[in-house]
């Protein structure tokens, strides 16, 4: 039931955030594996279970995996809800933030969160974790990168 995996959800990411892992990440992959047979890839529960799994990869550093969770999560928020949608921003604010603390395409990071951090704050507000996250990632590398 919905309520069954988002009580599950809710445990793993407690053990996410006590900084069990491996339980995490297990607990996270059945949870997806689940939302997915029982609800398809586009349903609001299948969507924040596969964010959640991409966050406890990069967490892991597993950040390759991470990052193809992410853009998944990415393009099924943009196309169940839209490009500017707060949760789609979400995502696409997460993918940014992976692909800076991997160091795997800060180029891309850039050009995600130039695109993106002023959009966080007018939807989701300064403070929230999306916009402060963008702003930083911006600040650190506009000298790099900005045209």
């Amino acid at each position: 039931s919905t309520f069954s995996l988002k009580l599950k959800m809710n445990i793993a990411n407690i053990y996410g955030r006590i900084d069990n892992l491996g339980r995490a990440l297990k607990m996270k992959k059945e949870i997806y594996q689940t939302a997915l047979e029982i609800y398809g890839e586009k349903h609001p529960l299948t969507l924040q279970a596969i964010n959640n799994l991409a966050h406890t990869y990069g967490k892991t550093g597993a950040y390759d995996i991470a990052i193809e969770y992410q853009e998944r999560s990415y393009d099924l928020h943009r196309d169940v809800f839209g490009n500017s949608h707060r949760f789609t921003l979400i995502a696409y604010a997460n993918l940014a933030n992976t692909l800076f603390v991997s160091a795997r395409d800060e180029a891309r990071a850039f050009d995600i969160v130039k695109r993106i951090r002023h959009l966080c704050e007018n939807k989701l507000g300064k403070n929230h974790k999306s916009s402060i996250v963008t702003r930083s990632i911006y600040e650190e590398l506009r000298g790099k990168y900005e045209n």
